[in-house]
């Protein structure tokens, strides 16, 4: 095959008249050897020439051709992957190890190694007389002689009955040996010239060959014998994959037929045998239950076994029902079957409707689920199982939804949670990770077993991203935030699940991106579409200079001069260097800054608005204007370049100030893998400084680091601060000082905590014990106090190490700084801190204790602006809990006490501080007075104060209070509602521990007032009473968008306190609770909040009388509310007999033209009320069956879930757990006491180890956690 340019050459040279010269017509020479194995010709090196050209697809035109490499995978040397495998660490030693191993087993191994009876080799005898073969039967049953020896005698062609009774004639005594029969059966097939129909053939040979034993008139004992070395070599042929299933198993049900007598029972042996195999399939399965429901009808032995089998088929198949026609020819047999499987057949068929749920059109119910499982915030590994492998998923459609469901959670901008968004794209990326494992055949649960993917073909992530991409992006009235999806891309790209140059070559097919000639006349942020706007902002910081260099022509063209992205770059750059700078930290290559100091370093005084964050608060956002303004593109090559290095070059002098404005940058810029290393830097080098504020920062976002694979680093540097003995183990010393370690025990264990709630592997410690209450403090609480604060820190630790000092120097600081302020309240809670970490004790009780004690007194006198103060410090060290003082102390207070007490101001404070905004005008807590890192903490603490049970009843105190100062609570929580409304949208359960919380019977009425607050309703007007089940006052319907998808949250309370109260369910109600195209009422919450058995009947009474009063054009939407309540309510339920029986005759009634999905999940919803009917009534069930009614779309979802036993009854609801609870005794010492297991870690892993003299690190035991069966819907 000439080049080219040769055949140029040849043609020039013909046209001018000559001959073609032999230099010219030079090609390759026939004798060389084909490059590639799968190449029709020859060619060039390394090349493989396909075969056919590619045919583009319309897809292919919209979204741009990644074209294959043309040089193969296999064609290169093989010398460089030898090089690198033996260049492996280790490499050396294995193979050294390897062939000891040899050596040693040559050396004490037999010299002759006897091969096993499977591989012996295919002899090449010749065809013999009896004689010989009557020889070769006598060496072949003889077990002691060599399978060698054999071997050279064996005859080679021998017909398949004649074998067979050889294998049973042998000589006498012994017979042929299974193995040694199964290898001359397996080399006469190998001897066939056409091996692949022998086995089939040799089927039919073998079960005839039973038929004619069956059959056979021999004496008992002779029988017996036969028929049991018959069945052991049918068995041993079946393990070899020698015999095809299908034919023997129909073979078994034909003759389960046609035998009479007692051998039909050595058939029925054998069908019990294989009879969960014979399940599987959909041809087999309805002719073997109709053998066994004739069989069934005799009134013997036999019959009573068949009703044991079917009964077993029941159970593990329940789609063997609609195959179950048989049983209707005798109704003694339904009597008797039927009525013993009603609670299984119940509990199956709530599996299989939970498999026929999601074929339904109404998708927003299944997408509202999915959604639910994403805001759970469980761990990556459970809820990849629950999200992308739940019992239903077994279709690329159905992972593909999920995918896409997935970007948009991650880049919806409500619902943000307690985050603030910020772990959404993270957590989508772990996830689209564990899925691209699972299509790869990765994936291993925790007792190594794999996890096959369900669906086949594999969805192409790359694909679907670019689809979702042109879905989100490419419409004239895209209204995604740009910002989330660039930096979920951004992540995806990271993590090589998203190919950003391809991305950018899909742009240029579209023509969305110019060519390069031509110039960029307008500015590039005006003109642009948002997928430029999107390409523009995608950080990706990994990419070649080359491929940076593209990009760059790509979006500005051939521009020399600095772009926009360059000069934002090179502004926040000298900001960043100039914050820094301030706050100490030692830059490798400092420069000197072109701005001017005036613009960077504001000077208005530190007070922040109502709706401010952290970053306000901080005056970051003034402080730092082109980092904000900057693209996420941008932020990352600056986090790359400049911020993590100027950071991690010496954590040493970042202090705990410094640490919480670069922690507020840092998550601002969503760079948490940054600030992960710099926590792991700052922990490895005991920086007790910064201890408080990393655990905080951790128990705020612990998914994130559990996202990023980073919870084991983080838990092995935390574990030396949750110890808090003076006395600590050999070698912990040199690991972290005993001086200030007690400062940070309580929380390095509440983050522990909150790692191990993500099912990572921690350890697991005690509840600390409360300290005693001391009303009257001894008389050498002074003398401590006073030493405490002037002599040496750990010398008075040391010296005071006891719950009864802790307690009484607390109650003494109390009363001094109460009405003094000459104390230094930072100094003393960090003192009070380290004391009570040490001896391990929580100081609530305490300060519990002395606030009601001072305030019951109306006249008692005000207390300083330093008791508050120390106050917040005990509760950023999680020595006194927010939750609990606000629930316990301060919601009665402000409920009962008046308006004229002295404690109003002290409660305010605590409120304006902990709860509503970071700082009052005149308020002694302010960020200038506590410091920078004190106030990170609280805004931390704060963002999970929406979550708590204690926020419902403070807001509802607040509503009904008397004083004057509810009236500013409230104006500052009127401009705090899109916060709290965002964080119960993401966790809507919160709303109803919070209602629960609530004393007295008018608490409905109350949060009533509070939901119709957080709907952007009037908080202070009349408000109507519950109304009877109807809608003369409509609540505000949701918008119809995945992005609302839980605006319904806060009316699901509503919509509980009105069914509490009903009698009845009126029609205009149902159709807003069944029907989510109509209301997006998330029923499932309303029944998960403690549903009473009332509410339930009448719920399930609509749906039946739904279903049986539907019209053909309603029908569907009565099957949609019957599977919607199914679906939503998963505990067994129970219905009226009379209404049950009209139900299943209603089946009868259904439309023909009704499609096989929506007949089976009317069928599957009645049988799971219906199941505890009479057999009449299943006798008209069954006969309103088709004889076929599962399709190919609907069986292939039950198969995944067919072979699932039922599931466990439900666990006991939490009074009957308490009930069953033995309380301890008061006088015990609370160390005695086994350790606090959570479910993240067992305790049997590390025996006795029940008190704090040693805490076990998560090393030293191997975790083998369950994995979760629960599915989507759970």
């Amino acid at each position: 095959m000439a080049r080219p340019y040769e055949e140029d050459a040849v043609w020039r040279s013909m046209r001018e008249g000559g001959e073609p010269d032999a230099l010219a017509v030079l090609g390759i020479p026939p004798w060389r050897p084909l490059i590639h194995h799968a190449a029709t010709e020859l060619g060039y090196a390394d090349v493989h020439v396909s075969g056919c050209s590619h045919s583009v697809s319309v897809e292919e035109l919209q979204r741009g051709w990644i074209a294959s490499s043309p040089v193969a995978s296999d064609t290169g040397t093989i010398r460089k992957s030898i090089y690198e495998r033996l260049h492996h660490a280790g490499m050396l030693s294995h193979i050294s190890d390897m062939l000891d191993h040899v050596r040693s087993s040559r050396r004490t191994g037999p010299r002759h190694i006897v091969s096993l009876p499977s591989s012996a080799p295919v002899p090449h005898g010749t065809l013999g007389d009896e004689g010989v073969l009557a020889t070769f039967m006598r060496d072949l049953s003889d077990r002691q002689l060599p399978i060698e020896h054999v071997v050279k005698r064996a005859q080679r062609s021998v017909r398949s009955k004649r074998l067979l009774d050889l294998l049973w004639q042998a000589p006498p005594p012994d017979y042929v040996p299974i193995p040694r029969a199964v290898w001359w059966i397996r080399m006469q097939g190998a001897l066939k010239a056409k091996e692949a129909s022998y086995t089939r053939s040799w089927t039919y040979d073998v079960v005839e060959w039973l038929r004619e034993l069956l059959h056979a008139p021999l004496p008992t004992g002779a029988w017996c014998e036969r028929w049991t070395y018959a069945t052991a070599l049918v068995l041993a042929l079946l393990r070899e994959s020698l015999l095809d299933p299908f034919a023997w198993h129909m073979w078994l049900v034909q003759q389960l037929d046609c035998i009479r007598g007692a051998r039909r029972a050595c058939i029925a042996q054998l069908v019990a045998m294989h009879l969960p195999a014979m399940l599987t399939h959909p041809t087999i399965s309805p002719r073997m239950v109709a053998s066994l429901a004739r069989l069934a009808c005799e009134t013997t032995w036999l019959g009573a076994q068949a009703q044991n089998l079917l009964s077993y088929c029941g159970k593990q198949c329940p789609a063997m029902l609609v195959h179950a026609r048989p049983l209707l020819d005798d109704p003694q047999v339904l009597f008797q079957h039927v009525p013993q499987m009603d609670e299984t057949l119940s509990m199956q068929a709530e599996l299989l409707h939970a498999a026929v749920f999601p074929l339904l059109p109404h998708d927003a119910t299944w997408d509202a689920a999915a959604v639910r499982i994403l805001d759970s915030q469980l761990g990556i590994t459970p809820m990849f199982l629950d999200y992308f492998l739940p019992r239903e998923a077994s279709t690329t459609a159905f992972a593909v939804r999920r995918l896409k469901i997935l970007y948009e959670w991650a880049c919806t901008p409500k619902r943000r949670g307690i985050h603030g968004g910020v772990h959404r794209a993270y957590t989508a990326t772990a996830l689209v990770r564990l899925l691209n494992e699972c299509q790869s055949q990765r994936l291993t649960s925790s007792d190594g077993r794999l996890l096959p993917c369900p669906w086949h073909p594999p969805l192409s992530i790359q694909v679907t991203t670019l689809a979702w991409i042109d879905e989100a992006f490419g419409g004239p009235d895209s209204s995604r935030p740009t910002r989330a999806a660039a930096r979920l891309l951004g992540a995806l790209a990271s993590a090589k699940l998203f190919h950003y140059m391809h991305f950018l070559q899909h742009l240029q097919c579209r023509g969305i991106i110019k060519p390069r000639h031509e110039a960029r006349t307008s500015h590039p942020r005006l003109d642009a579409p948002e997928l430029l706007r999107l390409l523009r902002s995608i950080p990706v910081h990994h990419l070649a200079p080359a491929q940076v260099q593209q990009r760059r022509l790509a979006i500005y063209g051939t521009r020399t001069s600095e772009s926009h992205e360059e000069g934002i770059e090179r502004r926040a750059t000298q900001e960043l260097r100039t914050l820094l700078s301030t706050y100490g930290v030692v830059l490798p290559d400092a420069a000197p800054t072109e701005l001017p100091a005036t613009a960077l370093v504001p000077t208005s005084p530190r007070t922040a608005p109502p709706t401010a964050d952290i970053l306000d608060a901080l005056q970051l956002r003034c402080r730092l204007p082109h980092v904000w303004l900057a693209s996420p593109y941008v932020q990352s090559r600056i986090v790359d370049q400049f911020l993590a290095p100027a950071l991690l070059h010496d954590v040493s002098v970042l202090s705990a100030d410094g640490f919480a404005v670069v922690a507020s940058v840092l998550t601002g810029m969503y760079e948490m893998e940054v600030l992960g290393r710099l926590m792991c830097a700052l922990l490895d080098g005991h920086n007790l400084a910064c201890v408080v504020s990393i655990c905080h920062t951790i128990v705020v976002h612990a998914c994130i680091f559990d996202a990023l694979g980073m919870a084991t680093d983080l838990v092995e540097r935390l574990v030396p601060y949750a110890i808090a003995e003076p006395t600590a183990p050999p070698g912990m010393e040199q690991v972290v000082p005993a001086a200030g370690r007690g400062m940070a025990v309580g929380m390095a264990r509440r983050a522990l905590h909150a790692f191990g709630r993500l099912d990572v592997s921690v350890p697991t410690y005690a509840p600390m014990p409360q300290a005693p209450e001391n009303p009257l403090p001894k008389a050498c609480a002074a003398s401590w106090f006073d030493a405490l604060l002037t002599s040496d820190a750990s010398s008075s630790v040391a010296l005071y190490a006891s719950d009864e000092a802790a307690s009484q120097l607390l109650v003494h600081a109390l009363d001094r700084l109460a009405q003094s302020t000459d104390f230094p309240p930072a100094v003393l809670t960090t003192y009070l801190a380290t004391l009570a970490g040490t001896v391990g004790v929580r100081l609530d009780d305490v300060v519990h204790a002395w606030i009601r004690r001072t305030w019951c007194d109306a006249h008692a006198p005000h207390v300083s602006s330093m008791w508050t103060v120390l106050v917040l410090g005990l509760v950023r060290h999680d020595l006194v809990d927010a939750t609990r003082l606000l629930q316990l102390v301060l919601v009665p207070f402000i409920e009962r006490a008046p308006a004229s007490h002295t404690g109003w101001d002290a409660c305010m404070a605590l409120l304006y501080t902990l709860v509503f905004t970071y700082t009052k005008q005149g308020s002694a807590c302010s960020i200038g007075v506590v410091g920078e890192s004190s106030w990170y903490d609280v805004s931390l603490i704060r963002t999970g104060l929406g979550c708590t049970d204690g926020l419902v009843p403070l807001l509802a105190a607040l509503d009904t209070c008397e004083a004057p100062q509810r009236w500013a609570c409230w104006d500052v929580l009127s401009c705090q509602v899109h916060k709290l409304h965002a964080v119960w949208l993401a966790y809507p359960d919160a709303v109803w521990r919070g209602t629960l919380a609530l004393q007295g019977a008018h608490r409905y009425e109350r949060v009533r007032r509070l939901i119709h607050t957080f709907m952007e309703q009037e908080p202070r007007g009349a408000l109507l009473q519950p109304r009877m089940a109807s809608l003369e006052s409509p609540l505000l319907p949701p918008r119809q968008s995945l992005d609302d998808m839980f605006d319904g949250a806060l009316a699901a309370l509503e919509w509980h306190m009105v069914l509490q109260t009903a009698e009845a369910l009126a029609p205009d109600v149902g159709v807003l609770l069944f029907t989510p195209h109509a209301r997006r009422a998330p029923l499932d919450l309303l029944l998960h909040w403690d549903a009473p058995p009332h509410v339930l009947a009448m719920l399930v009474r609509y749906a039946l009388e739904s279903f049986v009063h539907a019209r053909d054009e309603s029908i569907k939407d009565a099957i949609s509310s019957l599977a919607h309540l199914m679906y939503a309510w998963r505990l067994p339920l129970a219905c009226d007999e009379a209404l049950g029986v009209r139900a299943v005759e209603a089946l009868g009634r259904l439309p023909a033209s009704l499609d096989v999905v929506w007949r089976a999940s009317a069928a599957l919803g009645v049988l799971r009320v219906a199941s505890h009917l009479a057999p009449a009534a299943w006798r008209q069930f069954l006969t309103q069956l088709p004889p076929d009614p599962l399709a190919a779309s609907v069986a292939q979802h039950i198969r995944c879930i067919a072979s699932l036993d039922v599931p466990p009854p439900p666990p006991l609801s939490a009074w009957h757990r308490h009930e069953t609870v033995h309380a301890a005794p008061t006088h015990a010492d609370p160390w005695a006491a086994p350790l606090y297991d959570t479910p993240s870690m067992p305790l049997t892993q590390w025996g006795a180890c029940k008190t704090r003299e040693r805490i076990p690190t998560s090393y030293e035991a191997t975790i083998a956690r369950p994995v979760s069966e629960r599915s989507a819907h759970v």
